[in-house]
């Protein structure tokens, strides 16, 4: 998958989320050593403060 076709999966995917302030991208993706197929992608997704998250294995924790 070529960065433009994941930046818009994850824009689609992820923009619906609620109090999504910003997304990081790190790891090999950005680094330039990613191998498609076998390299994962690694972000952090920051939050609005205040929002309220759902674990869905769980429900909701405080």
């Amino acid at each position: 998958m070529k960065v433009e076709g994941l930046i818009e999966c994850l824009r689609q995917k992820l923009g619906r989320v609620p109090g999504l302030h910003s997304l990081i991208l790190f790891g090999s993706l950005v680094g330039g050593n990613f191998i498609p197929g076998t390299s994962d992608v690694d972000f952090f997704a920051i939050l609005d403060d205040g929002v309220e998250w759902l674990w869905p294995e769980e429900g909701r924790r405080p």
